[in-house]
């Protein structure tokens, strides 16, 4: 019987917090972000469709304390506002958050439709990453101005200097974010996030 009586009070316990975490999400929504930059391509991915692949980020600038499934449910939570909107005639809306709209180099997270299915998988660290790391992101990418090549050290005494560490400092970090490209599949733990517009830049 005690047993029976502990079961019960353990499963009340967690419908409790289920609807609490339920109701935050109604009332908060998911993370805010913005849109970087949009390519559309046509006949790429489905003959005669277009295709399009959508550059957003969070607006905060230091992702340290946002746990991953926060970053996940943004980036879904983009593809399916775009999905239903501007791009709702695409075959294809495949969105990618990213550290910065200066880093597009790869991505926190995706969320994909089409082909008959959704897709998200994001990074499988536990939480975003650091100010110093963003910091470091952007400043090696505008360093870089675009063009795809080996990160050298110039580029991190160029991010030195405008995130104020060392050039040793600033490759520790651009490093430690690299980890972050290591994806899993999230899609049954945000799946249902409502969409939301971007905000401003």
């Amino acid at each position: 019987m005690s047993c029976f009586l502990f079961l019960r009070s353990f499963l009340v316990a967690v419908f409790v917090v289920v609807l609490l975490c339920g109701d935050a999400l109604a009332k908060d929504g998911p993370v805010e972000y913005v849109k970087c930059a949009s390519e559309e391509r046509v006949g790429v991915d489905v003959a005669g469709m277009t295709s399009v692949k959508i550059f957003v980020t969070t607006k905060k600038r230091d992702m340290s304390n946002m746990d991953m499934i926060d970053i996940a449910s943004a980036a879904y939570s983009a593809m399916e506002y775009y999905n239903s909107g501007e791009y709702m005639d695409a075959a294809l809306v495949n969105v990618l958050l990213t550290p910065s709209c200066d880093d597009t180099s790869f991505a926190l997270a995706r969320a994909q439709v089409g082909r008959g299915s959704r897709i998200v998988t994001a990074s499988s660290k536990s939480h975003g990453p650091d100010a110093l790391m963003i910091c470091v992101a952007s400043a090696v990418a505008k360093a870089k101005k675009g063009k795809a090549r080996m990160t050298n050290r110039s580029d991190y005494e160029s991010a030195a200097k405008l995130c104020r560490v060392s050039p040793d400092k600033a490759k520790e970090a651009h490093l430690n974010l690299a980890e972050y490209a290591m994806h899993s599949d999230w899609y049954d733990m945000v799946s249902g996030t409502p969409a939301r517009p971007p905000k401003k830049r």
